[in-house]
C-alpha cells in the first residue's frame, strides 16, 4: 500500500497508539479530588505532552493517555506508572497495553489494578 493511502488510513507507521489508565484514591472529598485531577494532570500528563481523556469523580478516574500529535509510548507508560507508584493519594492504579487509538477498543481492554501497599 501507498504511504499516502497508508497516512489516510492510519496504517503502518502513522498508527496512534494510546494505553488506558485507571486510578482510585480514596478518602477523597470533592475539592481534594479536583486538587488531585489538577496535579495529575499539571505534573503527569501535561509535561510529557500527553492528553487524558476520560472521566471520574473525587476517588475514581478512568481514561485513556494519548500523545498531542505523535503517538504514545513504552516510555510514557512506564513515566505515568512511575508517578502513580509515588504519589500518595493513589491507592490502586492500573495501565492497560498500548492500543491502536483509531479502532474503538470498546469495553474489551480489562485493566487489573494494583493495590499499593500502605506508606510507613
Amino acid at each position: 500500500m501507498r504511504r499516502r493511502l497508508r497516512k489516510k488510513r492510519k496504517l503502518g507507521e502513522f498508527r496512534q497508539y494510546i494505553f488506558r489508565v485507571v486510578i482510585r484514591t480514596e478518602g477523597l472529598d470533592q475539592v481534594q479530588g479536583l486538587d488531585f485531577l489538577d496535579c495529575w494532570l499539571e505534573t503527569a500528563v501535561e509535561p510529557y505532552d500527553l492528553g487524558f481523556g476520560g472521566g471520574g469523580r473525587q476517588n475514581d478516574w478512568d481514561g485513556y493517555i494519548q500523545a498531542n500529535r505523535k503517538t504514545a509510548t513504552e516510555e510514557h507508560r512506564r513515566l505515568i506508572e512511575d508517578w502513580l507508584k509515588a504519589e500518595p493519594r493513589v491507592c490502586e492504579y492500573g495501565i492497560g497495553p498500548l492500543i491502536d487509538g483509531n479502532i474503538d477498543p470498546g469495553d474489551e481492554i480489562d485493566v487489573p489494578l494494583i493495590v499499593k501497599s500502605a506508606r510507613k
